[in-house]
């Protein structure tokens, strides 16, 4: 009778675990390679330019193996496609500039042509150094507040977002973080 009752309690848990889908799996929206194309693409907004290399030309096609490099050091965490206008967001977990294994948050917004190609990318937060588990939950919730369109209430937690602050914006020109005058 026991056993009886785990198995039917072990089913009943494993049914309601499949059916519950997480809305902000990037599985849901691309195959794993989009996810690749579209991960070393965002590293290329993200990420320093190469070596000898101007910022203005770091989206150019000759540095993809540079960035494609790279991307194998980020993950996207958490992606979410809008339905009102297509705006993707996402959550990626990223090494830092001078990496000794530390890493950073980032949240953002994006938009992609019919060739997954980025036409538009906005960084909305960066986080300060953090743990694993930090990025997981303190990233996690200001990813869901991002997508509610409520992130800017937040911004100004320091222990969980490093910029924007005071001083420092993104500039969606230049695709980097600059301080303001």
């Amino acid at each position: 009778m026991k056993m009886r009752f785990t198995l039917l309690l072990l089913s009943i848990v494993a049914l309601f675990s499949c059916s519950k889908k997480d809305p902000f799996d990037v599985n849901q929206y691309y195959s794993k390679p989009e996810q690749d194309t579209i991960l070393t693409q965002v590293v290329a907004h993200l990420l320093i330019v190469p070596e000898k290399v101007l910022a203005r030309e770091r989206l150019n096609k000759k540095y993809q193996s540079f960035y494609l490099n790279e991307a194998k050091n980020f993950s996207i965490n958490k992606y979410f496609i809008s339905e009102q206008d297509s705006t993707l967001y996402f959550y990626i977990i990223r090494p830092t500039r001078y990496s000794n294994g530390e890493k950073r948050g980032v949240g953002g917004k994006l938009k992609l042509d019919e060739k997954l190609q980025i036409t538009q990318l906005e960084e909305i937060f960066v986080t300060p150094l953090l743990s694993d588990d930090e990025l997981m939950v303190k990233g996690n919730f200001l990813f869901s507040e991002l997508v509610k369109g409520n992130i800017d209430k937040f911004l100004k937690m320091k222990t969980y977002v490093e910029w924007p602050d005071e001083m420092t914006v993104y500039d969606t020109a230049l695709h980097e973080w600059v301080i303001q005058k």
